[in-house]
């Protein structure tokens, strides 16, 4: 069985520190780093029942929760002179 809301995660690269850091107006109180984007994503399926529950979620077991994770990443290219 599948949840009706899609839980929306917003996952940006820092390059100074070489991570991956996620955080969500969907779930209160997440914010997480990892190495790599994949990573990332099985951290925040980790933390986010608790989360929701923690924050009054009535979550009904046996149920898939729909994560969303969207990735933003800055990238440079030089041009050749």
């Amino acid at each position: 069985m599948l949840s009706d809301k899609v839980y929306k995660v917003q996952a940006r690269w820092d390059e100074d520190g070489q991570v991956w850091w996620a955080e969500s107006d969907d779930i209160p109180g997440l914010v997480a780093e990892a190495d790599t984007f994949e990573a990332l994503v099985g951290v925040v399926h980790g933390l986010a029942p608790d989360l929701l529950e923690l924050n009054g979620s009535k979550l009904k077991k046996g149920v898939e929760l729909p994560i969303q994770v969207f990735a933003e990443r800055m990238t440079r290219v030089r041009i050749a002179s």
